[in-house]
């Protein structure tokens, strides 16, 4: 019998992978259907660098797309931070 590979849950791919977009296989979800484990097969810090290498990986590995996640394990900034002086004129 084929011994099973270990997946790693989210928590352990976010310190893993700390700020990272990553693309998991072997996905599994909770009952809530959120992301509970998986194996990492692609990550990349930079968005634009990580889609195109993880479509290439997945081809090169016949991975299914449907059968993958993609996430990024930090936490997303606003773009811009407008703070307003309560004494300011809104125009």
């Amino acid at each position: 019998m084929a011994k099973s590979k270990k997946l790693d849950t989210w928590e352990e791919i976010k310190k893993k992978f700390p700020s990272q977009w990553v693309a998991i296989r072997d996905v599994k979800f909770d009952k809530n259907s959120y992301l509970s484990a998986g194996t990492v097969f692609c990550n990349e810090k930079n968005k634009s660098l990580f889609i195109n290498k993880a479509k290439q990986l997945r081809q090169e590995l016949g991975i299914e797309k449907e059968l993958t996640a993609q996430r990024f394990t930090g936490e997303f900034k606003p773009l811009r931070t407008w703070e307003i002086d309560e004494n300011e004129a809104i125009l």
